[in-house]
């Protein structure tokens, strides 16, 4: 093959923006640099790449980009902002007082499918609440969520509250070993009913442990669904976990911001840093989510 007829490829799963679609991005990532601001979270800047062990405990770091620095050091490129903000906190900022609002707006690399709204090389814009559990800061943290998208320019959509302890309460509950308490919580978090069913299938565990876990995919409506949820457990981790939401949600009134607001209890990630609530946002016309975060301890 001649020179002249190489034809460069763009990498698999990123995107080139075009004068149009970069300028909007531009305008999209400037307002919300201002909304970030004017909630009090000044932005920070991480690099690109990091230590592979502040990953290394993540699912994410099976998805990431590693590569060896010339002293044989294992790097990643960084698959999300939450462990670099951890990192940073831990370090950069441990003398700081808290609580600690900051912010970012950068790009991060996974590798997967390239699908429509998702890439390898993709942007995450958001905002991390350092030294505070309590629900009022989640509570400040989710009203900025729906800000967040308004401001996006998504103006249909709900954001699904969630809580890690309710599912932990209902594990601890039914008496799992470890594996099959990490199973489920894998299972559940990828909505797989049937690989669930089959699992608990075999599981020696009460009828009523097994129709919970099962239950739990399905809780998802508005605040009365709390009530119900409560019926399902009797154990602390989970009536602490719907004392939780409900307190977020009478603050979340305050705000004026519950009409883009509902719960899923199945919601969970299958990260161990997330300790609290967890959230997303969905447009009716996406796949996937516009927004969504964790309550995690730094």
């Amino acid at each position: 093959m001649s020179k002249s007829s190489f034809i460069p490829k763009l990498a698999y799963g990123t995107r080139d923006f075009l004068a149009g679609s970069a300028f909007s991005k531009r305008e999209v990532e400037s307002s919300l640099a201002r909304l970030f601001e004017l909630w009090g979270y000044k932005e920070v800047v991480t690099p690109t790449f990091e230590y592979l062990d502040i990953f290394d405990s993540s699912t994410l770091s099976e998805q990431a980009f590693k590569f060896f620095d010339r002293e044989g050091n294992a790097l990643v490129l960084r698959p999300d902002m939450t462990s670099p903000i951890a990192r940073l906190a831990s370090t950069r900022l441990k003398q700081e007082r808290l609580p600690k609002r900051v912010s970012y707006i950068a790009n991060v690399f996974r590798y997967e499918q390239a699908q429509a709204g998702r890439q390898c090389e993709f942007y995450q814009a958001g905002v991390e609440l350092l030294g505070s559990s309590s629900a009022s800061a989640d509570a400040e943290i989710v009203a900025l969520a729906v800000q967040t998208v308004k401001t996006a320019g998504i103006d249909d959509f709900k954001i699904s509250l969630g809580h890690v302890g309710f599912l932990n309460g209902i594990i601890e509950e039914a008496g799992l070993g470890e594996k099959e308490k990490d199973r489920v919580r894998m299972l559940i978090s990828r909505r797989d009913l049937a690989d669930l069913e089959q699992m608990l299938a075999n599981a020696r565990i009460s009828k009523e442990s097994k129709k919970a876990l099962l239950e739990v995919m399905f809780l998802h409506g508005g605040v009365q669904l709390l009530d119900k949820a409560r019926a399902m457990s009797e154990h602390p981790l989970s009536h602490k976990a719907l004392d939780n939401l409900g307190e977020i949600y009478s603050m979340l009134e305050q705000y004026g911001v519950t009409g883009n607001i509902d719960f899923d209890l199945g919601l969970i990630r299958n990260l161990s840093y997330y300790t609290g609530i967890v959230f997303e946002a969905i447009p009716p016309a996406w796949a996937f989510p516009s927004a969504g975060a964790d309550a995690m301890i730094t």
